[in-house]
């Protein structure tokens, strides 16, 4: 099952692909910026090194019930244009 992520997902490291020896990241928990193809780009809370990390979606799990709403997503991107 391909895994779809969206503007404004709260999501944290899967522990497959290169995330699987990311010890230190195991309670990381990041805002989906963008998602493009098979990259997902993500910001992670607390960390002003990296404006956007790229990720795959195997390396993502979405945690569920948290995010920004839909119709603040809409706006957000009416914004951007």
């Amino acid at each position: 099952m391909k895994r779809r992520f969206r503007k404004g997902n709260r999501v944290t490291i899967s522990g497959k692909g290169r995330t699987a020896k990311w010890t230190n990241f195991k309670q990381r928990k990041g805002t989906v910026k963008s998602a493009r193809g098979e990259s997902v780009f993500v910001q992670w809370d607390g960390l002003k090194l990296l404006d956007e990390d790229e990720m795959s979606p195997e390396e993502l799990k979405r945690i569920p019930g948290k995010g920004v709403p839909e119709e603040r997503i809409m706006e957000l991107q009416r914004a951007e244009q």
